[in-house]
């Protein structure tokens, strides 16, 4: 509820906090002393000028819990007053404040301008996530404060950090060092066993420091990188694949049982080994890579498993954050794997119920679940830990109910036959993240375009695709397939299995996606992320749009435009402007402009109000200093060019090239 009249921000206001919301009382100042030029005081109690607290607040009709992150704000003559039903929902009301402000600095009496307003605010979700891969292509921790700043700016709270895969291992494991001396570099050796093989671009010198195949968190960074997302709310979830996906360490341990054989200490070669050197077994995984698999007929791998857990109880215990769950992959386990291993084979005669490479696969995680669970953690894994497989097909696993597994579905593409497995989980009774590919996979490419970086196995996936995800209905977000066919969601889905009320509940939140095999750089990390992550944030946050309870086509697609337009203004108008000023700037993507040429008048349009397009006829690159395109305008030449620049004019769009026939 806006209401006349604003407060007045200045470096002389002092913020009052509750004594357990400290750390969110010297954020705020730090914020807001960056934009007053001056050092602004925070003290314990309620007498200040902007005072921050915890106490029962009402949504609606009901007064929400204690632990939930719902908050009010109020701004009126007395002041700011946030006051939120945990600490979480002070930072969020913290974060609000932040987003009203008038962030212009000033050179004389620089001051802050905040409108009176009450607002009452909560989540739709619990879990708001980001994923990032750095397993790929490494990022430096100075990449990952950014991100986990851009993160909490938007009130998303879960960083799904992809730590391990077949092209890297980017954590440090004191007593295996050769998880990182091997794992996290990659180029050409004498030997072939000094480090991993070049790939993505890598280069070919495992010692070059610049090189995005390099790369690993040192454990004091790890916990450095915890403690600064546990200051934004943020529950960083590490992320360390098995059985498959797992090349980099079965390479590395290998490496390990060479050095201690060598030495005669064979106890100690086999400790932590994942590979059975009998094992027959030929297979190829989906990215084409052999010898990817921890063996799970050795008892050295559940050993090895065990003690990375371990090592990363220390590491959250040292930065005195919970670790409440580790997602340990379990997809894409290839066929033929493990059928001709000895030790696998000692295992199925021990076990006679196992009898093909999808049971074996379930032992493993159960045998992974149960030490997560010794250890009062959570199992989290990508839909494939939630499925059994009967005559071929993949199957919600009801017996794995009580293991309290917590399945990310993703492998949902339009028109493929996976995408009825996330409620049909979430209607068995698993928790649910929906991390659906065709809407929440952020490297995927923008658009069918040949000038446009990124994946595409999928479909493409624009801002607006994201925006349209229907959490909660999904089917109705269907359009195209990854071919970009058209689909009808209300013949082709009229049968599939809706969510129940029972599995509504079950839908913990929804988490977008980065893969890391395109990403060389932070400029490309932000590129991909923005605008899409705004939408993301906006279906994570807020309710249920209107339109989502319009069954008619057309009359949601009347009301899901107009919600659209709105979006897209804000966007456009407020939001890629504020993105310009804070964290020294984010390099998002800038649509292209749209254009066309008839009888010599150039009709041209942007995606995203707010933007400006400026033109050449004389077939050189637009400039900030070239022409604006205001309206349709008459041109004597065969060729224009367009793009689309930022509010502040320092970044534009790739060129639209438009050509008079």
């Amino acid at each position: 509820e806006k209401k006349e009249g604003v407060f007045i921000i200045e470096s002389s206001c002092i913020i009052a906090y509750q004594e357990h919301l400290k750390s969110e009382a010297q954020f705020l100042a730090d914020i807001l002393s960056n934009y007053t030029g001056k050092p602004m005081d925070i003290m314990e109690g309620n007498q200040g000028d902007i005072r921050l607290s915890t106490a029962r607040v009402r949504i609606g009709k009901k007064l929400e819990k204690w632990n939930s992150e719902a908050y009010t704000m109020t701004v009126d003559r007395a002041g700011v007053d946030l006051v939120g039903a945990g600490v979480a929902a002070v930072f969020y009301a913290v974060q609000s404040l932040i987003q009203l402000l008038d962030r212009e600095k000033k050179e004389t009496n620089p001051e802050l301008v905040v409108p009176y307003i009450f607002v009452r605010d909560k989540p739709q979700f619990a879990y708001r996530g980001m994923h990032l891969d750095v397993s790929r292509n490494f990022h430096g921790v100075r990449t990952i404060k950014k991100m986990m700043d851009m993160i909490s700016f938007y009130k998303m709270n879960k960083f799904h950090f992809h730590l391990t895969d077949d092209e890297g291992w980017r954590i440090e494991i004191p007593d295996l060092p050769e998880l990182t001396e091997i794992g996290g570099r990659r180029g050409h050796s004498y030997t072939g066993s000094e480090c991993l093989y070049p790939s993505y671009g890598s280069g070919s010198d495992p010692n070059h420091a610049t090189s995005p195949g390099n790369g690993f968190y040192s454990r004091q960074e790890f916990i450095e990188l915890l403690r600064y997302a546990h200051q934004r709310h943020i529950e960083v979830i590490p992320a360390i694949d098995f059985p498959g996906h797992a090349r980099a360490a079965v390479y590395a341990m290998e490496v390990r049982h060479h050095r201690y054989r060598d030495l005669g200490e064979i106890e100690k070669a086999n400790e932590y080994l994942l590979t059975d050197w009998d094992d027959a077994s030929e297979y190829e995984s989906v990215q084409m890579w052999r010898r990817n698999v921890v063996n799970i007929g050795l008892p050295s791998t559940y050993r090895f498993i065990e003690k990375i857990i371990d090592e990363l109880l220390a590491m959250y215990a040292e930065a005195d954050v919970k670790l409440s769950s580790i997602h340990v992959g379990g997809d894409e386990v290839p066929p033929g794997v493990w059928i001709k291993s000895p030790a696998c084979l000692r295992l199925m005669q021990k076990h006679p119920e196992l009898q093909d490479v999808h049971d074996l696969a379930e032992y493993f995680m159960r045998r992974v679940n149960s030490i997560l669970e010794s250890k009062d953690m959570l199992t989290a894994g990508w839909e494939e830990i939630a499925l059994t497989h009967k005559n071929g097909k993949a199957e919600p696993n009801s017996a794995l109910l009580k293991h309290h597994l917590v399945p990310y579905t993703w492998n949902t593409l339009w028109g493929a036959g996976g995408e009825e497995i996330p409620y049909r989980l979430a209607n068995l009774g698993f928790k649910v993240i929906l991390s659906n590919a065709p809407n929440l996979y952020f490297d995927f490419t923008y658009d069918k375009d040949p000038e446009e970086a990124g994946y595409y196995w999928g479909g493409y996936t624009d801002t607006k695709d994201t925006f349209k995800f229907l959490p909660m209905d999904f089917f109705k977000s269907a359009e195209k397939d990854a071919l970009g066919n058209l689909i009808d969601p209300s013949t082709r889905y009229k049968k599939a299995e809706r969510l129940t009320q029972k599995g509504r509940k079950n839908i913990l939140g929804i988490q977008g996606q980065l893969w890391g095999e395109t990403i060389h750089t932070a400029e490309r990390i932000e590129y991909l992320l923005f605008p899409r992550m705004c939408a993301l944030a906006e279906r994570a946050w807020s309710k249920e749009p209107d339109w989502a309870s319009i069954n008619d086509l057309k009359l949601r697609a009347l009301a899901y435009q107009t919600d659209w337009n709105e979006f897209a203004n804000r966007l456009g108008q407020i939001e890629l402007p504020r993105l310009d000023k804070i964290f020294e700037g984010i390099r998002y993507r800038i649509p292209l402009a749209g254009a066309k040429l008839e009888d010599g008048l150039l009709l041209a349009n942007t995606p995203l109000p707010g933007l400006t397009i400026r033109y050449t006829i004389d077939g050189t690159e637009p400039m900030e200093t070239s022409p604006v395109f205001e309206q349709p305008v008459q041109v004597n030449s065969h060729l224009v060019k367009l793009k689309i620049f930022s509010a502040n004019g320092r970044r534009c769009s790739r060129t639209t090239i438009v050509k008079n026939n």
